[in-house]
């Protein structure tokens, strides 16, 4: 999957990382790239959507029937000044507009040997796990946990795959 992921027929495109409420800007962390795969609701998907299948089959036999809302492929790279891993915005990935918490999971998919862990928070944002890539693993958690990735310091890309999606009626892509 790396070497499809990261070849010039895989295209991304740039993904500002800022967290904003009206003018006002709440966090912001490192840029990165992404490839939307598939978005619930959205009448086209990514023509590299195929890509997601083994790890969508894996998910069902892991956890049942599931209907996916969102699928994409992230990218990051070192970003100075950092020299250690700092976290980036701690979020959660799937809410509405007006606040509300959708029920979900999230499948994290290593693509790549890296550096840049997965870090993850309770609700005082006090640091309570932390997930190193290691290519081939994947991590399946509850969607409304704060998590947030950081950048490699030492690896020059790290790759990761994003499934969100929740239990109950298969409704694949």
């Amino acid at each position: 999957m790396l070497e499809y992921v990261s070849s010039n027929k895989f295209p991304y495109r740039f993904q500002p990382t800022h967290i904003n409420s009206g003018d006002e800007l709440w966090a912001h962390a490192p840029d990165q790239l992404t490839h939307h795969l598939y978005m619930h609701g959205e009448k086209a998907s990514s023509p590299h959507l195929q890509i997601i299948r083994p790890l969508f089959d894996a998910i069902v036999r892991e956890c049942g029937n599931i209907t996916l809302f969102r699928a994409k492929v992230n990218v990051t790279s070192p970003c100075p000044p950092y020299s250690k891993y700092e976290p980036h915005v701690p979020h959660v990935d799937l809410g509405y507009e007006d606040g509300v918490k959708v029920d979900h999971m999230v499948c994290i998919y290593y693509i790549n040997y890296s550096d840049g862990p997965t870090m993850f928070f309770d609700n005082a944002w006090d640091l309570v796990d932390t997930v190193y890539p290691q290519k081939g693993r994947a991590i399946i958690f509850d969607g409304n946990t704060f998590h947030a990735g950081s950048s490699p310091v030492l690896s020059p890309f790290r790759f990761v795959m994003n499934l969100d999606f929740r239990q109950g009626l298969n409704q694949t892509p």
